[in-house]
């Protein structure tokens, strides 16, 4: 049975969907249930591909082994990482610290801020219309 070029595009387009569904529900199979598995493992690839330049020459530049050279390397970009994070942990601690000092402050003048609030929702509501004013 011959089909017409119309109803060959549809089944094709059909076919194209359901493979684009079957790959999206395999990745959010993935993504559920085998990600944390394999991520130690996907992280150590990208690691070791970055690193792999920076190894190549160091190790000709400096004429030293390969293996003491990748272990310096990586052993100097983890050391960097955790710099890092532990600076933009520090300015995250220190922002929530000063936060929390704002906070502290403003509940110790909050029967001064109550009548200024009441000011301001005032001003507020008197661009609102009169049935929603009263309520």
């Amino acid at each position: 049975m011959q089909l017409s070029e119309k109803t060959q595009t549809r089944v094709a387009r059909i076919v194209d969907i359901v493979y684009y569904l079957l790959i999206l529900v395999g990745f959010y199979l993935f993504m559920q249930y085998a990600f944390w598995l394999a991520f130690p493992f996907l992280f150590a690839f990208f690691v070791a591909a970055l690193l792999q330049r920076p190894m190549n020459y160091a190790q000709r530049r400096l004429k030293l082994k390969k293996s003491f050279t990748s272990v310096a390397l990586v052993l100097l970009f983890y050391v960097v990482i955790i710099l890092v994070v532990a600076l933009i942990g520090a300015r995250i601690w220190s922002a929530a610290r000063s936060f929390a000092d704002y906070l502290s402050g403003q509940v110790k003048n909050l029967p001064e801020l109550i009548p200024e609030l009441e000011l301001r929702i005032n001003r507020l509501l008197q661009w609102l219309p009169d049935g929603l004013r009263c309520a």
